[in-house]
């Protein structure tokens, strides 16, 4: 079961970038947890409302989210599982205008700390390390 397990996880790091680049906003909520913590270098984002808050921020500024022209591209290196709660790292490359040259406009690393809830894995966690 370990290995569903682990692709599930996988899949839930990649449809974070879909959910980033095409999905409705309520989507947020099918890859995070409701308390989760989102840390990058502009600080740290708690809870899922202010989760989406920022998504839809950043889709009004138009520099993500449908429209934008931009794809998040993610590859999960390495998950480790450890009953109900895991860890994983991934690379991930943001390409800006995708409609017209893709041009790279940041890449890193992804830290996602992940719990296991009634609705499946969870994000609780995520540290980006852009490079």
């Amino acid at each position: 079961m370990e290995a569903n397990e682990e692709q599930s996880i996988r899949n839930l790091i990649v449809r974070a970038a879909l959910v980033a680049d095409e999905l409705p906003l309520e989507a947020y909520a099918s890859v995070y947890s409701d308390d989760a913590l989102v840390e990058n270098s502009a600080g740290t984002v708690a809870g899922i409302t202010a989760i989406t808050e920022g998504a839809e921020g950043r889709r009004s500024a138009g520099t993500a989210g449908p429209g934008s022209h931009t794809r998040h591209f993610v590859t999960p290196l390495s998950v480790d599982i450890d009953g109900d709660h895991a860890t994983a790292t991934s690379y991930f490359v943001v390409l800006g205008k995708v409609a017209e040259i893709p041009t790279p406009l940041v890449f890193g690393v992804y830290d996602d700390t992940l719990a296991r809830t009634s609705a499946g894995w969870r994000i609780t966690n995520r540290v980006t390390r852009a490079e």
